[in-house]
């Protein structure tokens, strides 16, 4: 049986039709994840927005990459990137979900606070990857899930 067909499968099994109340696709994302299979993720993601709108792509996009931010805590951060990565690099900028809880949390506070905590971070990429590499990093995880910057 091959991916798309188990997919398939277990996307039948769900009583609900409406794509922002489905969880077949985060339980799904979150098992790819933990798997390892992360490039499989890609697959997911186009069985999971077939047919939808763009509205609804991104709310789907927003809830698989949530699903794998919150597991990686069970299965460690390298597998969930290994997971995010690939549906990042397969996402066309038109398509990307920009969406982000906490960013959106952190953008209402004092403008000194922030500027302190993004100093911080900043500081403490730079010294984890190198200067230009930290750039790198923190632009992309910006661009695809602002919620890895705060």
């Amino acid at each position: 049986m091959s991916l798309t067909d188990l997919l398939v499968e277990f996307r039948d099994l769900e009583a609900s039709t409406d794509v922002a109340k489905s969880t077949w696709y985060i339980v799904a994302a979150s098992a790819v994840a933990a798997a390892g299979a992360g490039s499989d993720t890609i697959e997911l993601y186009r069985l999971a927005t077939e047919g939808l709108t763009l509205e609804l792509e991104k709310l789907v996009q927003r809830r698989i990459k949530e699903a794998i931010l919150k597991t990686s805590c069970l299965y460690g951060v390298p597998k969930s990137l290994q997971a995010l990565l690939p549906l990042w690099d397969s996402l066309p900028d038109s398509h990307i979900d920009h969406y982000g809880p906490r960013f959106e949390a952190a953008a209402n506070k004092s403008r000194e606070s922030e500027e302190a905590r993004e100093a911080r971070g900043r500081k403490y990429f730079d010294t984890l990857w190198g200067r230009e590499a930290a750039q790198f990093h923190r632009d992309r995880n910006f661009k695809y899930q602002p919620d890895l910057c705060g």
